[in-house]
């Protein structure tokens, strides 16, 4: 059977979304509980940049921060060329952001399998670090057993165990994370290269504390503390996945770390006391981040926004690499008007109040550039 992009699966008794370029080669099943995924160059996924190819699965469950998460499966990576991308991925799991690089990754640098691991501190940068990296080649065309026990955290208190063919290979306790949920992705995700590579995987299995996910109606939508859509689970300490979807929709997050997507139309989002990501999405919205150390992030088709209270230093601003590549970009790109800064873009305009241009112009922590 062949699974194409947007097509829905179960493996594990788990909901799974296909992300690929729609070839025959990309995800097949060739035997029952068997994944095969195939990667040729110019396999590029609708949704990422000319430079990447992908041939994936994305998992539906959002796993909630500070509680522990267990993966376990096979895989094996199908005899054929060397490996020559510059990065290359075959398990990850991933911010339920969507648009920052995954926490955790299973890598192949060259032919030697590595980990690499992230995280990023309140108002700080992202850091990452390889936490393992072989010493010899793999074995293509042997199949591969690994565990994963992973805990988020932010506090010094999160930890990575990794087991491959019962040997521990990695031990690792600090920082993990962003403060957000996660979910998990298996396949195949690299920078665009000549050679095809193959990967199968079976006996998947994840299995974590899931963090609520909320969503609202195609119509105006109010989600608070307070208030909740009939039929939608309440708001969490844990952090939460709250999508207003259509209409002029009003929400607040909870005390937790959330994650608000506003959907399309004129919707006021509001962050609480933690530290919130705030995406608008289409439409004239309205967002205020709140005490927290707050990242508001702006897609193509952002629309005509407005940041209430931006602060230099404490928050950030998300953008895409398509339009923008350094903060000195983005700053030649601003005007002041009435002591609020106006950066417009492609159709799109956001109005930063309070925000002082001058003040940025020498500095680089304001922008992530995704």
């Amino acid at each position: 059977m062949t699974l194409l992009d947007g097509d829905d699966i179960f493996v594990g008794l788990q909901a799974y979304s296909v992300q690929n370029a729609n070839r025959a080669w990309n995800l097949t099943t060739p035997e029952p509980g068997t994944l095969r995924f195939e990667l040729r160059a110019g396999d590029v996924w609708t949704q990422d940049a000319s430079s990447r190819e992908r041939t994936e699965i994305a998992g539906d469950a959002i796993y909630a921060t500070s509680k522990s998460i267990g993966i376990s499966y096979d895989f094996k990576i199908e005899p054929g060329p060397a490996n020559t991308s510059e990065w290359l991925l075959i398990g990850q799991l991933h911010a339920a952001d969507d648009f920052s690089s995954p926490i955790m990754a299973i890598e192949m640098v060259g032919e030697r399998l590595a980990v690499r691991l992230r995280y990023k501190l309140p108002g700080e940068n992202y850091n990452d670090g390889i936490v393992y990296i072989s010493d010899q080649n793999v074995t293509r065309g042997q199949y591969y057993h690994i565990e994963i026990d992973i805990k988020l955290g932010l506090e010094k208190n999160g930890s990575l165990d990794i087991h491959l063919d019962g040997e521990h290979i990695v031990d690792y306790s600090g920082y993990v994370g962003y403060g957000y949920g996660v979910y998990w992705k298996e396949g195949i995700y690299r920078a665009a290269a000549p050679e095809t590579i193959a990967v199968d995987y079976k006996g998947l299995s994840v299995d974590g504390e899931i963090g609520s996910q909320i969503l609202g109606t195609p119509g105006n939508d109010r989600i608070t503390p307070q208030h909740t859509v009939p039929g939608q689970p309440k708001l969490t300490t844990e952090g939460d996945l709250i999508y207003g979807q259509l209409g002029a929709d009003v929400i607040k997050g909870g005390i937790g770390p959330d994650i608000i997507f506003g959907g399309g139309g004129k919707d006021r989002l509001m962050g609480n006391v933690n530290d919130d990501t705030l995406i608008g999405g289409p439409g004239r919205d309205w967002l205020k981040g709140g005490p927290g150390k707050d990242v508001f992030r702006f897609e193509e088709s952002s629309g005509r926004d407005v940041i209430a209270d931006y602060r230099h230093g404490e928050d950030l601003i998300a953008l895409d690499r398509d339009y923008f590549a350094s903060q000195a970009e983005v700053v030649a790109a601003m005007r002041e008007k009435n002591g609020k800064a106006i950066l417009k873009f492609d159709g799109n305009i956001i109005v930063i109040k309070g925000l002082d241009v001058d003040e940025i112009r020498h500095h680089t922590d304001d922008f992530l550039f995704v």
